[in-house]
This record gives C-alpha cells, sequence and structure tokens, in this order.
C-alpha cells in the first residue's frame, strides 16, 4: 500500500483551516501592535538629531577621560592632616618641654633640695640628741651612768661631724655649725668635770652626815649613860644627905645636881649642833651657810661649857671625845660648811654652764633652722616656678586643643559635609543611572575628583541614550522585517493550504476504495472463524478419546501389578 491509499482522518485534516485564521489573526494583531508603538513611543531628542546627522552605523559613544585643574580631594585632606598634625606635633613638643622642666625641677628637688633639708633634719636631730645629752650629765649619779653619757656625746659629735661633711650647704654656714659644735663639745666637757666635782662632794656630803648620825647617836648614848648614872647617884646620896648641916645640902647640889644639868645640856647642844649641821649640809642658797656657820660656832661654845662640868669619869671623858668629833664635822678641814659652799659653788658652774650651753644649743638650732627655712624656701621656690610652668604650658597646650577643634569643625563643616553630600548625590545619580533613568541632572561642576566622577557619569549617561537611540532604531527596523517576513509567511502558508486541499480530496477517495476491500476481508474472516470452531470441537472430542484410552491402560498395568 502507497501513501495515496493510506486512510485520513478527517478531523486531522480540518486543523490547517485552524492554524491559518490564528495565524491571519496573530498577523494582524502584530501589525496593530507595531503600528501604535511606532506612534505611541517618543524618540528623544538626541535621537531625533542623530537620525539627521548621521546612521546608527555612524554613532559612536562619547569617552569617559574628564580633565580637571586645581586641588584635588587628595591634596585638600592631606593640608588639613598636616595642619591637625602641626598642631600635634606643637602640643608634644609644649608638653615634651613641659614635662622635660618638671623633671628637671623634680631632680632639683630630689637629688639637691630634699638632700639639703634632709641632711637640715638630721643636723636638728643630732643637735636635740646632744643638747639632751647636758641634763642627763648633770642628772648622772653613777660613774657608770657618767662613762655612758660620755660615750654617747662622743658618737653623737661623731654623727654630726660626717652630717656636717656631707650636707650640701654653704661653707659660711657650715664654718659657723662647726665652731658651734666645738664649744658646745667643750662645755659639755666642762660640765661633765664639774657634774664629776660636784658628786663627789655630793659623796662626801653623804658620807659626812652618816658620820654625824653615827656619832649624834653615840653622844645621846653616852651622854643618856651619864644621866642615868649621875640620876642614880643622886637618889641613893639623897638618902645620905644631911640636912641638919650647914653646908651638906649645896655640897650635895654641886656635886650631884651640876654634872646632871651639864649631861642633859650636852645632849641638847649636841641635837642642836647635828641639826645645824643637817641644815648646812641640804642648805640650797650658800647666803644661808654662814648665818647657820654662827649658830654653830654659838651652839659650839656652849656644848663645850656643858662638857666641862660633866666630870672626871671615864665616861665624861668618852664624851668629850664624841663631843669633839661632833665639833670637827662642823669646823675641822673639809667641814660641811666649807664642803657645802663648794658644792653649791659647783652646782652654781654647772647652772652656768647649763646656760651657756642652752644659748649655745639655741644658736645652733638657729643656725640648723636657717638652714632648714633656706632648703624649704628654694624647694618652695622650686615647685612655685615648675606650678607656673606647668599652668602655663596647661594653657597653651588647652589653646592648642582648642585650635586643633576649630581646625576639624572647620574641615568638616566647610569641606567633608560638603563632600560626602556630593558623594551621595552622586551616588543617588549612579544608582538611578544603573535603573535605566537617564533623566536624571549630574553636577560637573568642580576641579577634584568627584567633579572628574560626576564627568564620566554624565559621559555614560549620554552613552545609554545614544545605545538607546540606536537600540531603537534597531528595533524599528526589525520591526519593519518581521511585516515583511510575515508577509511572506502567510502567502506561503495559502499556498500551502491549496495543495493540502487537493491532497485531502485525493486521500478521501483513496479511503473509499480501502472501505470497501476491508469489508470483504471480514466477510471471508467471519467463514474462517466458523470453520475453526467446527475443527475444535473434533479437537476436544479426540482429547477425550485418548484420556480414556490411558486411564484404561493404567488399569491394565494396576492389574498386571496386582497379579505378579
Amino acid at each position: 500500500m502507497n501513501d495515496q491509499e493510506k486512510p485520513v482522518d478527517e478531523d486531522a485534516v480540518t486543523t490547517p483551516h485552524m492554524d491559518e485564521d490564528v495565524l491571519e489573526e496573530a498577523s494582524e494583531t502584530a501589525e496593530i501592535e507595531d503600528d501604535a508603538t511606532a506612534e505611541i513611543e517618543p524618540a528623544p531628542e538626541h535621537v531625533e538629531q542623530a537620525e539627521d546627522d548621521a546612521s546608527p552605523e555612524q554613532a559612536t559613544p562619547r569617552s569617559g577621560t574628564v580633565k580637571r585643574s586645581g586641588m584635588g580631594i587628595g591634596g585638600r585632606l592631606l593640608l588639613s592632616v598636616l595642619a591637625i598634625f602641626a598642631t600635634t606635633v606643637a602640643a608634644i613638643v609644649i608638653g615634651w618641654v613641659s614635662m622635660t622642666s618638671s623633671s628637671n625641677t623634680m631632680t632639683e628637688i630630689t637629688r639637691v633640695r630634699a638632700p639639703a633639708m634632709a641632711d637640715a633634719l638630721r643636723l636638728s636631730e643630732t643637735v636635740a640628741r646632744i643638747t639632751s645629752i647636758a641634763p642627763a650629765l648633770v642628772a648622772a649619779k653613777t660613774t657608770e651612768e657618767r662613762e655612758g653619757i660620755a660615750a654617747r656625746v662622743q658618737t653623737s659629735f661623731g654623727e654630726f661631724g660626717k652630717v656636717i661633711t656631707r650636707a650640701k650647704i654653704s661653707p659660711e654656714v657650715m664654718a659657723d655649725l662647726q665652731s658651734g659644735a666645738d664649744k658646745l663639745k667643750a662645755q659639755l666637757g666642762q660640765i661633765e668635770v664639774k657634774v664629776t666635782e660636784r658628786n663627789k662632794l655630793a659623796g662626801i656630803r653623804v658620807a659626812t652626815m652618816d658620820k654625824l648620825q653615827a656619832l649624834h647617836k653615840e653622844v645621846a648614848v653616852s651622854a643618856a649613860g651619864i644621866i642615868d648614872d649621875v640620876t642614880f647617884n643622886l637618889s641613893l646620896g639623897a638618902e645620905a644627905v644631911d640636912v641638919t648641916q650647914p653646908g651638906a645640902l649645896l655640897e650635895f647640889v654641886e656635886s650631884g645636881v651640876e654634872p646632871l644639868s651639864a649631861a642633859m645640856n650636852v645632849k641638847a647642844e649636841a641635837n642642836q649642833i647635828v641639826g645645824l649641821l643637817g641644815n648646812a649640809a641640804t642648805e640650797t642658797e650658800s647666803e644661808s651657810l654662814p648665818p647657820l656657820r654662827e649658830r654653830f660656832l654659838t651652839s659650839k661654845s656652849q656644848f663645850q661649857d656643858a662638857l666641862s662640868l660633866i666630870g672626871e669619869s671615864d665616861a665624861a671623858k668618852h664624851l668629850v671625845e664624841l663631843g669633839q668629833k661632833l665639833l670637827d664635822v662642823g669646823e675641822a678641814e673639809g667641814n660641811v660648811f666649807d664642803n657645802r659652799t663648794a658644792e653649791l659653788q659647783t652646782q652654781a658652774d654647772i647652772e652656768n654652764l647649763m646656760a651657756q650651753s642652752r644659748e649655745l644649743s639655741a644658736k645652733f638650732s638657729n643656725d640648723i633652722a636657717g638652714v632648714v627655712n633656706e632648703a624649704e624656701t628654694q624647694m618652695a621656690e622650686e615647685a612655685e616656678i615648675a606650678e607656673s610652668t606647668a599652668a602655663a604650658n596647661k594653657k597653651l597646650l588647652m589653646f592648642l586643643a582648642g585650635f586643633s577643634l576649630l581646625i576639624a569643625a572647620g574641615v568638616y563643616l566647610m569641606y567633608i559635609r560638603r563632600l560626602v553630600a556630593r558623594l551621595v548625590t552622586l551616588s543617588g545619580n549612579m544608582i538611578a543611572l544603573a535603573d535605566g533613568d537617564l533623566n536624571i541632572s549630574v553636577d560637573t561642576h568642580g576641579s577634584d575628583e568627584i567633579a572628574s566622577m560626576a564627568g564620566t557619569v554624565q559621559v555614560f549617561k549620554e552613552n545609554a541614550n545614544e545605545v538607546n537611540r540606536m537600540a531603537s532604531e534597531r528595533e524599528i527596523e526589525d520591526r519593519r522585517n518581521r511585516r515583511r517576513l510575515r508577509s511572506q509567511v502567510l502567502a506561503l502558508n495559502n499556498a500551502l493550504e491549496e495543495e493540502v486541499a487537493k491532497a485531502v480530496d485525493l486521500v478521501k477517495e483513496r479511503a473509499s476504495t480501502v472501505e470497501n476491500s476491508a469489508r470483504a476481508a471480514a466477510d471471508l474472516s467471519q467463514a474462517a472463524h466458523t470453520q475453526a470452531s467446527t475443527v475444535a470441537s473434533a479437537a476436544e472430542e479426540a482429547t477425550i478419546n485418548v484420556q480414556t484410552v490411558a486411564s484404561a491402560a493404567e488399569e491394565l498395568s494396576s492389574s498386571i501389578n496386582e497379579i505378579s
């Protein structure tokens, strides 16, 4: 069977007619849209001018290079940074000078003034310690105490010599201090000698008073013994006196009562003498000693008179010896009056030396105070200079800081703020240009990099307009070509429809012939089907017979097996 004899579906045959209608409608719609677009879409002014001047193939974009003159952003920012840097350097220099001055002042104070102050204070402390030695030396009672104080004197003056040698003071003041120290040392030596002498005299006085107390006790005991003896004799003699005898009573009184009275007077005068000598030993005023001596001489005379009336007994002789020893305490060489006078004179000398020592110590302390005051004054002057310098530098630094802030504020307000505003505007123009908005206005004034960038953006804008013009022209040309192509396609489609219609008619004729042949074949197929059914029935009967024979054969085989 060839292609002309194949059956054709009638529904499929109608399809070319439907496509033809659609194509015709689409062609008409496209022509209307192209005409409307060409009428509605406005062409830019520069496109209209370009159409008059040149064709799309002859238009070329502008170059993006924009020349500028004057100082750019880098130069202006550099000037601003240099101005701030200059003020910073000036502040650093001033701070360095201030710190150097303060450091020099502190060095002067710590290495010169403070050591001088410390040396002066050490001198003052040493002088105070030396001055305090004199009263301790005067109050010393024993040799060990005086030796210990003398060792302290030597140590203190040794320290004083070291301090004054190391001290940073003027030669005149040092000479005065050294001279004062020598005088004070000499006076302390004299005080030590006088104190030794005074203590020696005091020791003699104490020993004499002990001796006086012992003699007083012996005299009192001896006188009491004589008084007891005389009293006993009187009591015995009174019984033997014959009052009838003339002169017997007078003789009894003279021989008994008079010794008793004398012994009692000796005891009384001994007490008087001991009291006078004790007062003399403890007297603190040398002017009071002569009256005490006169009273002592008076008591001495009465004491001797009383001793002469005691009698010639051994007890009386012993009492006389004790009385003489008692009188020697007040009148012999080194007696109480002379010893006390010498002791008081020595004490007066010590007090005079102490007064001179105090005056010298006061002068010494004044000299040391002068050194301390001078050191304090110099330290105060150095500190005042440092404070004034620091205050001046602080003001200058504050001025520089304010000036730097003004420069920074001026740079921000007058340049950076304007620069940022221009950058924001330029960024907005670039974003709008990237979004396709070609109606933006680009500010190209200026001579810095931003102006160059703005000029470049303006070139991009003009190039984009030029490209749009060229694209519009190409689109119009493409539409014209599409219309021409669409017309040609429609013509070809009409011709194709005519050829297809002819082919469809031919296919219909051949399809009728094929249908008749198919019906005849169907009749033949029905007869063959009937015959096949008959054959199948016979085959089924034959199969049944075969199965029967097989069953009989199987039964026969079973029987044979049973028989076997």
